[in-house]
């Protein structure tokens, strides 16, 4: 559950007037800015924002004037703020509903953005954000059913992603697809799998994608990554927690060393998200493949058993399964 709030900026200053310094990535700015705006002229009965987004969080600072910022993130938590000194700011994670009322006269609103401008990931309709809280906040993994064949389907034939494709998708079929899933629940019963394929499910358990150890090498504990999803769940962080899930499998419950995967270049969404979750490229082990009959580099990304439980914060805390 995310929640906005109240950052105050250090203000320095002396008789010629102050200062306030503001970083991408620091304790006050958790994240790289990539777009910034300012907002003026609105009257004190205009009310602004009336939205939430899927992934950009944002900075708002009043460096003239003030206003009152409202947030809810969907789960009773509305919170208001009176923005009125230049060196504070409201601090508003992704997936929070916003909106800015009252504006002084002479109110100038500075606003520090996470992502790129992108309409497709904005929620302007208050209903559908609810709905989205509610479907997105008991999202899990589980094992494949014959029930999710038409989504894995959906996602198979979408051109976006089967581009990035070893394999032609032309020849794929629902039993095809079934088939898929029937060696998948097999696999889940066998003590040492070849592979281990999950479904990314939301709140109410539908199928939103399939995430993968692949290639498990029991000798080596080594797997392969890799994940696909359905366009539904574009924006809405469900690769990314598919990744973090399927990391704490691998090296918690299979006790493997290393996870690795190889992306395309222009990939360059799916680099950053993988690069959020803890993997890092090596250089020295990217390859050519063949993707839809042409010869292709591919950039090899991986994760260590030490580097996660690093992350985890469990410093000095290393097992093994040798």
């Amino acid at each position: 559950m995310t929640n906005s709030k109240l950052i105050e900026f250090n203000q320095n200053g002396d008789e010629r007037g102050y200062l306030v310094a503001m970083e991408s990535e620091s304790e006050g700015i958790p994240f790289l800015i990539k777009r910034a705006f300012y907002i003026y002229g609105s009257g004190q009965d205009t009310i602004r924002g009336c939205h939430a987004n899927y992934t950009t969080e944002f900075i708002l600072v009043n460096v003239q004037g003030s206003c009152k910022v409202k947030t809810d993130n969907g789960h009773g938590n509305v919170i208001t703020y009176n923005l009125n000194k230049r060196n504070q700011g409201v601090y508003i994670p992704s997936m929070v509903w916003k909106d800015m009322y009252d504006f002084s006269d002479d109110c100038i609103m500075l606003v520090l953005a996470s992502e790129h401008y992108d309409p497709s990931e904005y929620i302007r309709d208050y209903q559908l954000f609810i709905k989205r809280v509610k479907e997105d906040s008991n999202r899990h993994l589980r094992r494949l059913e014959e029930s999710d064949a038409p989504f894995m389907l959906e996602w198979m034939s979408d051109p976006s992603i089967n581009r990035f494709f070893k394999f032609s998708s032309e020849s794929l079929n629902i039993e095809s697809v079934l088939n898929f899933i029937r060696k998948a629940q097999n696999d889940y019963e066998d003590q040492l799998p070849l592979n281990l394929h999950y479904a990314v499910a939301d709140g109410a358990d539908e199928y939103f994608g399939t995430v993968s150890l692949k290639n498990i090498d029991q000798k080596n504990r080594t797997a392969e990554y890799a994940i696909s999803t359905r366009s539904i769940a574009k924006h809405r962080g469900y690769g990314q927690f598919a990744t973090t899930e399927i990391i704490r499998i691998a090296f918690e419950k299979i006790k493997l060393e290393q996870i690795y995967l190889y992306v395309l270049p222009e990939n360059e969404a799916a680099i950053k998200m993988y690069k959020k979750c803890g993997f890092t490229e090596n250089p020295l082990k990217d390859d050519i493949d063949t993707i839809n009959g042409k010869k292709v580099k591919r950039l090899r990304f991986e994760i260590n058993r030490n580097d996660y439980y690093i992350m985890q914060g469990a410093k000095g805390t290393r097992v093994t399964n040798k």
